[in-house]
């Protein structure tokens, strides 16, 4: 749970930064959370992290989030295939819809968004939670990236 408000307290820092005044965050369309996810939604490490963080998102953004929890299952559908074919998903599913932050939530989804950040979502911030430490050339790839 302290991992989890860590998180949040961080997705919190960057969209305080990005926002130009209170007064716009109250009328302007919510800020939107893409939260990447390396294995299939059932993953008991995905129910519980989502069980913590979601609401907490949720009660301190007094309903002015939307979240959409993204998940590679890279361990149903390995390989250079399935990377490509998630890529062409999310690029088509969120074109139009500007995406405020995306938290990568492992290695895995935080390696697939190295890969993929600037024609996914290019010039959002990017929250991590990683069990090691990224490379420094990953890290390197954003302006506005924490974790």
């Amino acid at each position: 749970m302290k991992t989890v408000r860590v998180v949040l307290l961080l997705i919190w820092v960057v969209l305080s930064l990005t926002a130009t005044d209170l007064v716009a965050q109250q009328t302007a369309t919510p800020k939107r959370v893409v939260v990447l996810y390396w294995y299939d939604k059932n993953y008991p490490g995905h129910v519980r992290w989502d069980q913590g963080f979601r609401p907490v998102l949720e009660q301190d953004a007094d309903g002015s989030i939307e979240y959409y929890p993204e998940y590679l299952e890279a361990n149903r559908f390995p390989g250079e295939n399935q990377a490509q074919t998630l890529h062409d998903y999310l690029k088509d599913k969120y074109a139009g819809r500007p995406i405020d932050v995306v938290v990568a939530q492992s290695d895995v989804s935080l390696d697939f968004l190295a890969r993929y950040h600037e024609d996914l979502f290019p010039n959002v911030p990017v929250v991590f939670y990683s069990a090691t430490r990224p490379k420094p050339e990953t890290l390197a790839l954003w302006q506005d990236i924490t974790g």
